[in-house]
């Protein structure tokens, strides 16, 4: 059910484990598309994935830019997008509630080169 997947994604949220709580939590979404909480924590996943890649390819020595640029395309831009329409979701289900979705959108614009859609959001 909706809410026993959402539960167990919790679980796994509480000790840092994004990648298995998202699974969880897609299943929430899956059961109710519009379980605001649900896409809320698919969208937190996902962005949390990326922000740890990011964090840990900055630490990084590559051989190339074009390799650093694979490797930041692959683990952080590839999970900002697969969070996008959970966040634009959640932005739907509750437009007057900026606090849920802007910070998080417009990161993500800005990471996956949307600045226009980001520089919309700066008043939020």
């Amino acid at each position: 059910s909706k809410m026993a997947n959402y539960g167990k994604g919790y679980s796994l949220f509480a000790e840092s484990k994004y990648a298995e709580a998202l699974e969880y939590y897609k299943k929430s979404v899956e059961a109710d598309p519009n379980y605001l909480d649900g896409n809320i924590q698919c969208g937190i996943c996902l962005f949390n994935i990326a922000d740890a890649n990011n964090k840990t390819i900055a630490g990084k020595r590559y051989k190339s830019q074009a390799e650093a640029d694979a490797d930041v395309q692959n683990n952080v831009k590839a999970y900002f997008e697969q969070a996008l329409p959970y966040f634009e979701k959640v932005r739907e289900l509750v437009p007057d509630e900026p606090n849920r979705w802007a910070y998080e959108l417009r990161t993500i614009y800005n990471a996956i080169g949307q600045k226009d859609k980001a520089k919309e959001l700066e008043n939020y």
